[in-house]
């Protein structure tokens, strides 16, 4: 738990220097780190949100449970360069390719709950979707 900055105050429509819990994990498959994750959560919607473990539950069910679930994401998909701090969490060599993942993440409502950012091994990764037309 800590202030939250300027910017992150700004896309959580909180005051600067409100309490925001920042959650750092590395997940793995079959012991082999694919993923680091980092999320950025306002306290004021979730007090307990710090009690969680969140080795074992999920996120969302927490924040579910806290009446705050989680709705809709804008969501940018981007090729990027592993830095020293990635390339060692993610047992890459510096530079190796990556996926990374922002979102901003919402309520029902449109009140921004999450802030996230996900690194991806490019070799460990894949992402797949359906795109489809809507209206």
């Amino acid at each position: 738990v800590r202030p939250a900055s300027i910017d992150e105050a700004e896309q959580l429509l909180i005051a600067p220097g409100a309490e925001v819990l920042e959650l750092e994990r590395i997940r793995l498959l079959d012991g082999v780190p694919v993923a680091l994750e980092r999320n950025r959560l306002a306290l004021a919607l979730a007090p307990d949100l710090p009690k969680g473990d969140f080795a074992a539950n999920s996120l969302y069910d927490a924040l579910r449970a806290a009446g705050s679930a989680p709705a809709r994401s804008d969501y940018v998909l981007q090729a990027i360069s592993a830095d020293a701090v990635q390339a060692e969490a993610l047992e890459v060599e510096v530079a190796a390719p990556l996926l990374m993942a922002s979102a901003r993440t919402f309520t029902e409502t449109g009140r921004p709950v999450e802030l996230s950012c996900s690194v991806y091994r490019g070799d460990r990764y894949r992402f797949r979707t359906t795109l489809f037309q809507a209206g």
